[in-house]
């Protein structure tokens, strides 16, 4: 792939090999374009047999719904951000060592302001003392992803929640992140986590999305 020159809009592939001989074609109809000294070409008609000194590129993507926006650049404010995150199930729990080896995690969460819990529930499970905890009392920086996935690519987001963990394990201070869980999710409510809660105080909220 080439870099883009007319910006991220607007998918496009190379169609050219070492030779300069055209082999994939991917276009449009419409009108032949010029940027930045690449041309474009939209029609099998304005197709060359061979290429010398340009960058030859075939827009794969440039409907009309997309003329408007940039794809790329839809980031979300901090409030859109902290809403989205606790629309989906689960979220993806990032965590790392003292040495930096990074370990990635699937949890269920509950979110109250700029706080995430999740809890060591009854799922089987190697232990109570779980990789994620050993590296949160090793290391408390932590980043949480929750996304949302689709075949139709503009329906979709993501949000990220960078903070500090601390991990709660008294009864007391466990009794309020359990409540959220419980409200979130019927099995909790069936069968209580034991603990212990990793609560996450998030210092940064991002994230994008394919549409408004």
């Amino acid at each position: 792939m080439l870099d883009n020159p007319l910006g991220s809009g607007c998918r496009y592939d190379s169609a050219f090999d070492d030779n300069g001989t055209i082999r994939r074609v991917q276009f449009k109809t419409g009108q032949l374009l010029k940027n930045r000294g690449a041309v474009f070409f939209r029609t099998a008609k304005q197709l060359p047999t061979a290429v010398s000194d340009i960058n030859v590129c075939f827009l794969a993507m440039c409907g009309r719904r997309h003329e408007d926006r940039n794809i790329l650049s839809v980031r979300l404010a901090e409030g859109e951000a902290r809403a989205r995150f606790g629309t989906v199930p689960v979220a993806r729990l990032g965590t790392a060592d003292a040495q930096g080896r990074p370990h990635v995690v699937v949890v269920t969460f509950a979110v109250d302001g700029d706080t995430i819990y999740s809890a060591v529930d009854q799922k089987p499970k190697s232990g109570n003392y779980l990789k994620r905890l050993r590296n949160v009392g090793e290391n408390p920086w932590v980043t949480m992803l929750a996304d949302q996935y689709s075949d139709d690519w503009d329906t979709l987001w993501w949000v990220r929640a960078d903070g500090r963990a601390v991990i709660l394990s008294d009864q007391r201070s466990m009794a309020e992140p359990l409540r959220l869980l419980a409200e979130r999710y019927w099995q909790y409510r069936e069968a209580p986590p034991t603990g212990p809660v990793l609560a996450v105080t998030v210092e940064r909220w991002s994230g994008w999305a394919a549409a408004r």
